[in-house]
């Protein structure tokens, strides 16, 4: 593994504990008061509430839609 994948250069905590503190957790909030399984789940959820899901299509409207009443004809 690569230095700085995943923990490999040793830094790990300390990348656990930035993440925390970016969302609103203390340190030691973070260690004493969270299961480490917990953290993950939080962060997930703190980054769907970040990131709505991106609309994939805009909404499409006939042509037809612009022009008024009864049916006026192209």
């Amino acid at each position: 593994m690569a230095a700085g994948a995943r923990g490999a250069d040793g830094r790990w905590l300390q990348r656990l504990i930035a993440m925390g503190l970016s969302l609103g957790i203390g340190k030691r909030e973070l260690m004493e008061d969270y299961y480490l399984d917990e953290i993950g789940a939080v962060a997930e959820a703190w980054n769907a509430l970040r990131r709505p899901p991106a609309q994939d299509a805009e909404e499409a409207v006939p042509p037809e839609a612009f022009f008024g009443g009864e049916g006026e004809r192209l």
